[in-house]
């Protein structure tokens, strides 16, 4: 089972990733060439990036159940779900929210691949990470290994790693982007990344403005248990600081921008999972001239922003972007057949 969650067994994976050029009028306008990274490929069941934060998670797992958190269209707990089934693990999901009489497409199938899914209201949810709730599970499901809602922790950033070593090793490019929720994904590709290029992380979070410190306390962490300690200075050196110190929450006006790395939080679309007239019209006109889908959560709102700032002038004729498809085209059956072609 060991040999299933090697470096080389990630490594294999990472670099069969198709990197894909699109066409895109706008952007081939301004001589800006976009290589998209389609790791809505890179595995036949676990989609994009919750592939790489659960692969090390999956090594240090072996013999134990899984257990997770998640909502009841979270594209995590379909990967673990999925993950369990593909490699013989007993799986449990910690679901937000009463059990609802007509399961969602998501949980249906992690049903099927065998999750044990547990419901508890959203009050006992947020106090999924007390002690005290960590031990009722124990009590509750015995030997448990217990991976962080979006496989956010310090395994999943090292095995975000592989995107951009894989990448790197086969193109040339100026800049990466990639949609950020919990920032565990910009953590790994911007600890990794050359200092020459700089990494991009779209939020698709509205009011919550300490994502940035989250990214930067992540590679921090990663980069010392990995012996690189004298990487930390170089990779959170700030090019400016925003406009107000540390991490105020809803109100900050501009988070820091690092010298290799940033997260640009104006392309959130009126917060997770909305999916505003704006957004869908960049959707449906977008997967006209593409050669695959999107999906309104995250990958819509990063074609989104990389158009935008392109015609703002962020980058300049000539520049080469790559552009990540984080997956998580399962969740386009959350919205309605008058929102998206599902």
């Amino acid at each position: 089972m060991q040999e299933a969650f090697s470096d080389e067994t990630l490594m294999n994976f990472a670099l069969g990733v198709p990197l894909q050029r699109i066409k895109w009028p706008k952007l081939e306008a301004l001589g800006i060439e976009v290589i998209v990274r389609r790791d809505d490929l890179v595995h036949t069941r676990l989609s994009g990036n919750k592939f790489y934060k659960l692969f090390y998670n999956l090594q240090k797992a072996v013999g134990k159940t899984l257990l997770s958190f998640g909502g009841a269209y979270s594209n995590h707990i379909h990967a673990l779900a999925a993950a369990g089934n593909e490699y013989g693990f007993n799986t449990v999901g910690i679901i937000r929210g009463e059990r609802p009489k007509q399961l969602s497409p998501t949980l249906v199938d992690a049903l099927a691949w065998g999750m044990r899914l547990h419901f508890v209201s959203r009050k006992v949810y947020q106090q999924k990470e007390s002690i005290a709730f960590i031990n009722q599970l124990y009590d509750q499901f015995g030997d448990i290994y217990i991976v962080p809602e979006g496989g956010a922790n310090l395994l999943g950033v090292k095995g975000c790693q592989a995107i951009v070593k894989a990448t790197e090793s086969r193109e040339s490019f100026d800049a990466i982007c990639l949609a950020c929720g919990t920032g565990s994904t910009l953590a790994g590709v911007a600890s990794a990344l050359n200092p020459d290029k700089k990494a991009y992380g779209i939020s698709v979070l509205k009011g919550y403005d300490c994502l940035s410190d989250d990214v930067a306390s992540f590679m921090r962490r990663v980069l010392i248990s990995q012996g690189r300690e004298d990487f930390v200075a170089e990779k959170l050196k700030l090019k400016h600081k925003g406009t107000e110190e540390g991490c105020v929450g809803i109100g900050k006006q501009s988070s820091p921008e690092y010298q290799n790395w940033e997260v640009v939080s104006r392309f959130h679309g009126g917060g997770y999972a909305k999916l505003s007239d704006e957004l869908l019209t960049f959707i449906n006109r977008f997967e006209s001239h593409a050669s695959f889908v999107i999906e309104p959560v995250y990958t819509a709102k990063l074609f989104w922003a990389i158009e935008t700032m392109a015609c703002e002038g962020l980058w300049s004729r000539g520049t080469r972007l790559v552009a990540v498809h984080s997956g998580g085209l399962q969740g386009r059956r959350g919205f309605t057949m008058k929102q998206l072609s599902v």
